[in-house]
């Protein structure tokens, strides 16, 4: 495949493993941000060009069976995360069992200066960087906007859109044509929950981000496209929502059930291989079946 420049390159294609705790790109590097505080959860990644298309997925496996999986294929990995010390030397020796290199970094992507040096680190120690997928979340519910503090809502912000911007800048001098950046959005991008107030307004700004974002890097041949998932069962659903809510969620899909989280593979896939290179500004929908028109 020759790009716009001229140049013959092999069009990444990758493998996608997501099971609330682990995210993780194929033969490339991946950036994963694991924060549990007062329930709330991050988890963004960064990764790699691989050579070769390779998929497998798993529904529901711990931190440490997804890592060992995921380095099986091939893959070399940065491992980022925030202070969970002991969780992340455990998966980097899943990772290392499997013959793949890690690197683990500890940091917190609130801080443009961490992502910044996130982004060095896998140029200088993977030898490149194709592959951006921002996958970042920090939600808490609220029945009342007077209980929501600036600083709550600062927070949410910056971990939901400012970092995904902090990343993508920092990404985008490495990225050659054919790379691809993938956002995570939201069902509640569209469909927002009033007692997700904060959440539902990061997302919404997720999805204007990627479509502005995809026109700006679209003649360096830099695909830009998001995954919008709707009721997915993670650890963010019970540490953060009330217990009537959890016992009932994602029954009000057309499917009737919640979804799990390497349902998403596919469309993560899609969106980073070959077969999406026409793809971009896209947001694509797994949702069960509730509509995103």
């Amino acid at each position: 495949m020759q790009d716009r420049a001229g140049e013959h390159r092999v069009r990444p294609s990758i493998d996608w493993l997501l099971d609330g705790q682990f995210a993780s790109i194929r033969h490339g590097i991946a950036r994963i941000d694991a924060e549990v505080q007062e329930g709330i959860l991050q988890l963004p990644c960064i990764n790699e060009r691989r050579p070769q298309p390779c998929c497998s997925s798993s529904l529901h496996l711990d931190l440490g069976t997804h890592a060992a999986i995921d380095a099986r294929e091939g893959a070399d990995i940065v491992l980022s995360y925030l202070n969970e010390h002991d969780d992340a030397r455990s998966t980097a020796d899943w990772i290392e069992k499997a013959g793949c290199k890690v690197v683990v970094v500890a940091g917190d992507i609130r801080d443009e200066v961490h992502c910044n040096e996130l982004v060095e680190t896998a140029v200088s120690q993977l030898g490149g960087l194709d592959i951006l997928v921002n996958n970042a979340a920090f939600q808490r519910t609220y029945d009342d906007i007077g209980d929501i503090t600036a600083d709550e809502w600062d927070a949410t912000f910056r971990t939901n859109i400012y970092a995904p911007f902090f990343l993508s800048k920092a990404a985008v001098p490495h990225l050659k044509p054919g790379s691809s950046i993938i956002n995570t959005t939201s069902i509640q991008s569209k469909s927002p929950s009033a007692m997700l107030l904060a959440y539902a307004s990061t997302k919404g700004a997720i999805s204007n981000f990627t479509a502005g974002l995809a026109q700006m890097l679209g003649e360096r041949g830099i695909r830009v496209n998001a995954v919008a998932p709707g009721p997915i069962w993670t650890p963010l659903i019970p540490a953060t929502m009330p217990n009537e809510k959890v016992e009932g969620f994602g029954t009000e899909t057309p499917l009737g059930r919640v979804g799990q989280p390497a349902e998403l593979a596919g469309a993560y896939v899609l969106l980073a291989s070959e077969q999406g290179s026409y793809i971009t500004g896209a947001v694509i929908p797994v949702t069960g079946g509730e509509p995103m028109l």
